[in-house]
């Protein structure tokens, strides 16, 4: 019980201590996108890549954002090992995000607990010789008075995750900054300590459907508290198809095919709910993930699961 507390402390103090990153409609397919809690999480070696595309629609610069992830259990299945990197490209501002991850699981009584730490690179960077600084209103105008500026900096990040049958909740701080940079006021709302609450249910209803609805919280400097609800439903372990709400912002279809056990293609299309839909067609996104993943039994000595 002494142990259960100390865990509920911890819990408490991520919440407390919390910096911004890209979060795409289908994280809850591979949650590590979002909490290094979850590397591993497969249970075998996994790759994976996501592309989105935003505000399709507009003419100057449409945010672009790709990742790459990877994440394998170790030998002692209680570790586990990962790296997401990233670049996102919108208007004259471009990052690259490098990340190294591992986690820690635990039993207590029938609870399983994760504790993960992240290790990443930032390179944010403004260019502005191909920017009509006519798109760009007085706000940004000290962010303009700027000749190119690169910055580099190093995060430490740190998640958790507790998980009892098919319940999970999960609090994360993507980056604590522990490198200092001059920064403009605009760009104080690009390095704001940031925190991520993310929780929910995966629950087979029969043996060929399982029901997997989750939220996600965080709290924006720009728009406040922010609150995603997803719910995907699993058929026959071929498809996966669902929805992702993000209150008052957007609303996305997700469609998921499993091509093999091994190998599957998601695609997901956000419609945009806020005053940007009068000019923009929504947003697009690709996910493809792969698991390196068999079982052996008495007839098929490798046997794909």
């Amino acid at each position: 019980m002494k142990k259960l507390f100390l865990v509920i402390n911890l819990f408490i103090f991520f919440i407390l201590t919390a910096q911004h990153q890209p979060v795409y409609n289908s994280y809850a397919i591979s949650p590590i996108l979002i909490n290094p809690a979850f590397t591993g999480a497969d249970g075998a070696l996994s790759f994976g890549m996501v592309s989105r595309i935003q505000f399709l629609g507009i003419e100057s610069g449409n945010p672009l954002t790709n990742t790459l992830f990877a994440h394998t259990p170790l030998k002692n299945k209680n570790i586990a090992l990962g790296t997401i990197m990233s670049y996102e490209k919108f208007g004259p501002q471009s990052n690259f995000n490098g990340n190294l991850m591992a986690s820690y699981k635990i039993k207590i009584s029938k609870f399983r607990l994760t504790f993960a730490s992240s290790l990443g690179y930032l390179n944010r960077r403004f260019t502005f010789e191909n920017t009509n600084p006519v798109s760009f209103d007085k706000a940004n105008e000290d962010l303009l008075s700027i000749t190119n500026p690169s910055e580099n900096k190093f995060n430490l990040g740190f998640g958790m995750n507790i998980s009892y049958k098919f319940f999970y909740l999960g609090a994360f701080t993507p980056t604590l900054k522990f490198s200092k940079i001059q920064q403009t006021e605009l760009q104080k709302d690009f390095f704001y300590n940031q925190i991520h609450i993310y929780g929910g249910i995966n629950y087979r209803i029969s043996n060929s459907f399982v029901i997997k609805p989750s939220f996600l919280l965080r709290n924006l400097k720009s728009s406040g508290n922010q609150l995603d609800g997803n719910l995907l439903i699993s058929a026959f372990d071929k498809v996966t198809f669902g929805a992702n709400f993000k209150l008052n912002n957007a609303i996305a279809g997700i469609a998921m095919i499993h091509i093999s056990p091994q190998f599957s293609v998601c695609y997901s299309y956000e419609h945009i709910t806020t005053n940007l839909k009068n000019n923009s067609s929504g947003n697009h996104e690709l996910h493809l993930k792969y698991i390196f993943k068999y079982y052996v039994n008495d007839l098929n000595v490798k046997k794909f699961k």
